[in-house]
Parts: C-alpha cells; sequence; structure tokens
C-alpha cells in the first residue's frame, strides 16, 4: 500500500502534524488560500504555509496544496464566499489567477507534491462562476505547474454533492470541457450520505462515479477522495465507540474502493474540534480513533492489497467485510461489519489475531474469531 493512499485534511496554521501515523497531507482551512496568502495584489504572506510544508517534510509527508479561494481584491463585485478573505466568484482578470500560481509552484518547486485546482465547486458559496472558466483555470493552471515544477502532479478540482443528481450533471459537464486532460487525478468528494452514516456507504458512491467518469470517457483517470459534503459542518458528534471505527473503517472503504479508481483517501480533519470525529485536537493528543488510524497505517505498511469482498459473495452475512493483503509472501486478512457481530470457526492457515487496542491473540483449531464494527487483523502460516 502506497503510504499516501493514507491521508489527512490539516485544519491548523500551527504547523503541528499527527501525533499518529499517517501517509500525507492535505492542506485547505489552514489559513493556506489564495485570499489568504495575496489579501493585497502582489504582497504575499507565505508565513504559515512555509511553516506547514517544512512540518510535513520533517515528516516526510507529501503536501496535497489546495489552490482555492479568490481574494477580494481579485474579484471586487464577485459572490461573497464561505470564508471572509475570498470571493466564491473566480477573479475578474484570469492573469492574477496565473500569476499566483507561478509565484506558488516556483516557491514551492520539489516540496509540494500535488496541487489541487479549487475545492468544492459544486457549491455557490465555494464557487460561483461557470463551468467554462472553471476549466480554463484547470488548463492555465496546469501548464504553469508542469512547466515550473514537472514533477508536481495535478489534481482537477474536488466536487461534492455527488449523491444527488445535479452534482453529478456538475461533475459530467466539466468533463465534457476535456479539463481532465490537464490532470493527473480527479479530486472528489466521496462521503456517506450523512456524515454519522455508516463509511462504507463510501463504496456505493465511489462505484456511481466510476460510472459517470467512464460514460464521459475518463474512467481511468486515479481519484482521490479529498473529504465530506457541506453537511458535517452540522452533524452532532459521534459518541467514541462509533468514532474510534468510523475512522477505521473510512480507509478500509477507501481501499475496497479501488475497484472503482480510488487512490488516495484525505480524512476531514486533524486539528479541529468542531467536525462530528476528532482525531486530535491542536496541542492535544491524538483519540483513540486517531491511535487506531495509526494502527491501520502500520499493519499495512509494506503490504499489497489482493482483493475485497462482502456478504454473499465470501459466504458471510450480509453487511461483513473483509480484505486481503499479502506482505514478503505471507497473506493476512482484515475483517469487520457494519453492524453487529460475526462468529468464524478458525480456518487451515490462520494462526494469529489481532485487534485494534493492541492486543493479539494465538489461534488455534477449534477456536471461533468474533468480529464487528471493530476491525480485526487475522494471519496465515508462511507457506
Amino acid at each position: 500500500m502506497p503510504p499516501e493512499f493514507f491521508g489527512l485534511t490539516m485544519n491548523t496554521n500551527t504547523g503541528e502534524m499527527p501525533g499518529f501515523r499517517t501517509g500525507a497531507v492535505r492542506l485547505w482551512e489552514s489559513e493556506t488560500r489564495w485570499g489568504t496568502i495575496e489579501s493585497r495584489r502582489g504582497r504575499y504572506d507565505w508565513s504559515v504555509l512555509e511553516r506547514s510544508v517544512d512540518a510535513a517534510e520533517r515528516r516526510g509527508l507529501p503536501v496535497l496544496l489546495t489552490l482555492s479561494g479568490t481574494p477580494l481584491w481579485a474579484a471586487p463585485d464577485g459572490r461573497k464566499g464561505a470564508y471572509a478573505d475570498s470571493r466564491a466568484s473566480p477573479p475578474a482578470d484570469l492573469a492574477d489567477w496565473d500569476r499566483f500560481v507561478e509565484k506558488v509552484a516556483t516557491r514551492y518547486r520539489g516540496r509540494v507534491e500535488a496541487y489541487e485546482l479549487w475545492d468544492y465547486p459544486s457549491h455557490p458559496l465555494h464557487y460561483a462562476g461557470s463551468v467554462a472558466v472553471l476549466a480554463e483555470m484547470v488548463e492555465r493552471a496546469s501548464r504553469i505547474i508542469r512547466r515550473v515544477d514537472s514533477g508536481a502532479l495535478v489534481a482537477c478540482p474536488s466536487f461534492g454533492e455527488l449523491w444527488e443528481e445535479r452534482g453529478r450533471e456538475l461533475l459530467r459537464r466539466f468533463a465534457r470541457t476535456g479539463a481532465y486532460e490537464n490532470c493527473h487525478a480527479a479530486a472528489l468528494k466521496l462521503p456517506p450520505r450523512r456524515a454519522d452514516s455508516p463509511p462504507e456507504e463510501i463504496i456505493d458512491l465511489a462505484r456511481n462515479v466510476h460510472d459517470v467518469l467512464y460514460e464521459e470517457g475518463v474512467g481511468q483517470i486515479p481519484v482521490w477522495n479529498t473529504g465530506p459534503d457541506r453537511n458535517v459542518a452540522v452533524t452532532p458528534p459521534l459518541d467514541a465507540r462509533r468514532a474510534r471505527d468510523y475512522a477505521v473503517r473510512f480507509y478500509l472503504a477507501g481501499l475496497y474502493s479501488r475497484y472503482y479508481g480510488v487512490e488516495r483517501m484525505y480524512f476531514y480533519s486533524w486539528g479541529s474540534t468542531g467536525v462530528p470525529l476528532v482525531v486530535q485536537p491542536v496541542g492535544g493528543r491524538p483519540t483513540q480513533a486517531g491511535l487506531r488510524m495509526g494502527r491501520l497505517r502500520q499493519w499495512l505498511d509494506g503490504a499489497r492489497i489482493a482483493a475485497c469482498g462482502q456478504g454473499g459473495q465470501l459466504g458471510l452475512p450480509e453487511g461483513a467485510y473483509t480484505c486481503r493483503f499479502e506482505r514478503d509472501g505471507r497473506p493476512f486478512v482484515i475483517r469487520w461489519t457494519t453492524k453487529g457481530r460475526v462468529d468464524l470457526p478458525v480456518a487451515e492457515g490462520e494462526h494469529l489475531l489481532r485487534r485494534m487496542d493492541g492486543r493479539t491473540v494465538r489461534l488455534r483449531a477449534g477456536d471461533r474469531i468474533g468480529f464487528g464494527e471493530e476491525p480485526v487483523l487475522v494471519e496465515y502460516r508462511e507457506g
């Protein structure tokens, strides 16, 4: 498993990094918007972005930087946006966008791994321009980034509201512009239907969106899941047990969704306490949810995914999932459910059970393996 699959969106301007193992960071809502960095034309405040990139480099974490949020001066008559320092409208003169992109890409050549070209254009508080203008902004930015930093990756805008037909139709319209030809990946919002719904719903949405992209001729583009829809802001906190299970299953649902082109998962978010699932507050310790994210990352370090399945296709009850992996020639599986508990007899070759709290159990013939919403790992004997 490539480590960058296990990403986090950073909700801090402090430069702090996660206190548990992760694989990549996304800078958004971290005071790194265009409108924050260039609050006056030609005057740049790099302090927060520099602090964040430096910290990520020290940890060896690839950075996905979201370029979004038109400065007030660049669209003086534009629509107000979700953030006080930004407009939702695109810049009145796209040359301002060009200059900003070139400044960022030049300064962070070889330091920022990837650029996401706009966040959440599916909502008028985040983008209030036309699809044609958005596609042009993508084409111009991609051309500049490739010229300035040929090693950097470019992710097309992260469309959301994809559970709704209107959201998928907007994605279709964007795909028809040919803009995906300018991107290495499609950044998309692939959440469950609600922020407190089972994370396995991500699999259904990934399948539906893959069908849309395939129908529009771009079905082979890698997908990066950049987080939730706007309803995350009004969802009450998950209780501690649900939170710790949800956090791990978010990534497992993403692994299952690799069938549908999903290659990265950026959990939203690190540092914030105003989200339904807190993994670590700024200045605080990781929660159990965050620690278990790190344990999953440890479980899968150096592993290769072989296959995933669920329910009847594997002779399991509906809602029971299994993903099979291999590391250094030795197979292992991770099993979990969306609800309830399953007990299975120990199968031939199964010899060690690992639990999310760090406990291990030696397995013997006649034992039974119980698992539920908290995933477990089962190792097989070599050979």
